[in-house]
């Protein structure tokens, strides 16, 4: 995914004409100007944007062409409507096919689009054993739980993060392809958490799968490993790998991926610590983190000091 882009306009007619993707015909409800900001990313299979709008406006016009899209207003956003349904920060908007944009802001507002390729979503869908046409079952607007909401926010950041730090380019072609698999997967989870109960598995077949992914996951700490990557490594769907995590441990394979190498860095730093060698940057690297902001951000969300503070002595 290329490095975000920022952009400022003075006018919607600007921003109408930018080169983001669009087909935008947004205008404004009231006589007075309206400046609009947007800020873009993308590659072969994503489109992320956010657009931010200072006034009332009707937003027309259509997702990109070959993409699935989804969105979410943010957080000081007014009052907004999406083809007639009434939206807020617990509303998960799906774009149909048809990929029409109708949507009313009446003061203020900004939205994050989330634009995946259709090639790319049906291969996530078809890995977890799911219906076709689940998404095309859905309403268009749907509500998701204030978890699965700030996993979205977190997802989108650290993407963003992501990408603007440095690494060889082989680091960054791993690292993006698991940050943006990350996202999509958190896309998913928000709105297919029931389908994913499905077929039922044994519950010994469900051990046997955990044990071989923990396994797996402790020969390959220093890698980047994605849920879809570890599912095919110990040779069972991604359905039935998320299953056996939530079901035994309560916890995603994303999650535990996160959780652990999080703990392992921490019991290393500690270690550092007592014999006053190594650095949080050689340790972090060790474990798998290159991202070194982000990775500080997560250490200090999970243990409550920055990763430079537990190896202080």
């Amino acid at each position: 995914m290329k490095y975000q882009d920022t952009f400022r306009f003075e006018t919607l007619e600007e921003l109408n004409s930018a080169p983001h993707g669009w087909d935008t015909k947004i205008a404004p409800l009231s006589g007075q100007s309206v400046a609009a900001s947007l800020a873009v990313s993308r590659s072969q299979q994503m489109l992320l944007g956010t657009v931010s709008l200072n006034g009332s406006t009707l937003q027309q016009g259509s997702s990109p062409k070959g993409m699935r899209t989804f969105s979410l207003v943010g957080e000081h956003s007014e009052s907004h409507t999406f083809r007639g349904h009434n939206v807020d920060r617990s509303t998960l908007i799906i774009f149909p096919r048809d990929r029409e944009l109708h949507a009313v802001s009446t003061g203020a507002m900004s939205i994050t689009n989330i634009s995946i390729s259709e090639s790319i979503l049906q291969a996530a869908i078809d890995s977890l054993e799911l219906p076709p046409s689940v998404i095309d079952d859905l309403q268009e607007t749907v509500e998701i739980s204030q978890v699965h909401r700030q996993r979205l926010d977190q997802q989108i950041t650290s993407l963003v993060r992501f990408l603007g730090d440095s690494g060889t380019q082989q680091q960054r072609a791993q690292f993006n392809e698991v940050a943006e698999e990350a996202l999509i997967s958190s896309v998913l989870d928000s709105i297919l958490e029931v389908a994913l109960a499905g077929r039922p598995v044994s519950i010994n077949k469900r051990y046997r799968y955990l044990r071989k992914a923990l396994d797996y996951l402790h020969a390959h700490r220093c890698d980047p490993v994605s849920v879809g990557g570890l599912a095919t490594s110990i040779g069972t769907s991604r359905r039935t790998l998320e299953l056996s995590f939530r079901e035994i441990l309560q916890i995603s394979p994303a999650d535990f991926i996160k959780r652990s190498r999080l703990e392992g860095c921490r019991r290393e730093l500690l270690a550092c610590r007592r014999e006053g060698s190594s650095s949080v940057s050689a340790t972090a690297n060790q474990w798998g983190f290159w991202h070194l902001s982000q990775f500080a951000a997560d250490y200090q969300q999970r243990f409550g000091e920055l990763p430079s503070e537990t190896l202080r002595p």
